[in-house]
């Protein structure tokens, strides 16, 4: 029953995932469009911001479906599926930017900065998750302690407010959203779950595998230079994503 369960919490994130990715697809393929046919300079631009996102999506799944048809036992503990949903998640930030060139604001901008802060912090939370699991702590209770935590991420959301009328180009780290707050606690858990992975690494070779300290490591560092909405960051993201993507497949033998 359990791994019944478990096989429906993975095909539901990948379903998610997916539904993200084809989302995101026709809204940049629309975005890219328009901005093409209104001769804007800055289309360009665009499309280099915030296609590596997309790339980044289906670098995830499909590493989820290698694993699924290679080393299905392979997911630690299914942290993966989670994770790489909360990555989806983060690509609701191309939503603002689109309203803006549609000039319809479907959703209020304050709904969208709490979706890029709970995707945020959330990923940087299941990042340190994972490293803690990657250490060896035994967490009997371990998914439980990950609610809480979401939970907590939840909190800190809501709880720091946010002058943003409908319209206006506010990001996640602006001030106007307490943004400082934000990433003080996103730059924080992140550089903690990166130095968890090297930790175990140097505790014990034999059993933590440098390649895939590595691997989450590149995950990590990606994740965050592709929310730097400029094209260089963005682009580099990429590169350095998939990387880990492909570290993580390869030494996908080795537990998780």
């Amino acid at each position: 029953m359990e791994d019944k369960n478990e096989k429906i919490k993975r095909s539901g994130a990948l379903a998610f995932q997916m539904i993200i990715s084809l989302f995101y697809t026709a809204i940049l393929i629309h975005m890219t469009y328009i901005l093409i046919s209104r001769r804007s300079e800055g289309w360009s631009n665009a499309v280099m911001i915030y296609l590596p996102q997309l790339l980044i999506l289906i670098s995830s799944m499909a590493l989820q479906f290698f694993l699924k048809i290679n080393h299905r036992t392979h997911s630690q503990e299914g942290v993966l599926p989670i994770l790489f949903s909360f990555i989806a998640l983060e690509a609701t930030m191309i939503l603002q930017d689109y309203m803006a060139i549609i000039d319809m604001y479907a959703v209020p901008t304050e709904v969208l900065v709490y979706a890029s802060r709970f995707s945020v912090l959330g990923t940087a939370i299941i990042f340190l998750f994972s490293s803690i699991q990657f250490y060896g702590t035994n967490l009997s209770r371990s998914w439980l302690y990950l609610g809480f935590a979401l939970a907590s991420v939840a909190y800190i959301t809501f709880a720091l407010p946010i002058s943003a009328p409908t319209g206006s180009d506010i990001k996640i780290f602006t001030s106007s959203a307490n943004g400082d707050i934000v990433m003080l606690c996103y730059f924080i858990i992140n550089i903690a779950a990166i130095a968890t992975y090297a930790v175990a690494v140097v505790k014990d070779r034999a059993t933590h595998s440098p390649l895939r300290s590595l691997g989450y490591t590149l995950l990590i560092i990606g994740n965050i230079m592709s929310l730097g909405y400029t094209p260089i960051p963005s682009i580099t993201s990429v590169v350095v994503y998939i990387g880990g993507i492909i570290i993580l497949g390869k030494t996908a033998k080795d537990s998780f």
